[in-house]
């Protein structure tokens, strides 16, 4: 069996911790959930790609997934540090998305 990384910092996030994450550790999470819902990114995907394909598979809550993105596309390519506003929106966005991925119980959805 292949061996499991540790999830990252974003996914580790517990209920009611309002620790302010990084666009980078909000971007990894993503990723990892995309993984888990049996949408990895693919080597070749542009962040723009990526975030259609994983749209495509969350469905409604398109909106938090845009907005990881546009917001992480222009810290990492844009070189733009987010300001502490768009930096709170971001990590409201991710904390929103997670809850809808992760069921009530806590689990992934991955049978999406």
């Amino acid at each position: 069996s292949a061996v499991r990384s540790l999830p990252p910092a974003a996914i580790a996030v517990a209920e009611g911790d309002d620790r302010e994450l990084s666009v980078q550790e909000i971007y990894r999470g993503l990723l990892w959930e995309g993984r888990e819902l049996g949408v990895p990114r693919r080597q070749a995907d542009t962040p723009y790609e990526y975030q259609d394909r994983l749209t495509g598979r969350v469905g409604g809550d398109a909106p938090d997934v845009e907005t990881i993105t546009e917001i992480y596309v222009a810290w990492r390519y844009g070189g733009l540090p987010p300001s502490p506003a768009r930096l709170e929106v971001v990590n409201r966005a991710w904390r929103a998305l997670l809850s809808i991925l992760k069921g009530a119980d806590g689990t992934p959805k991955s049978q999406l």
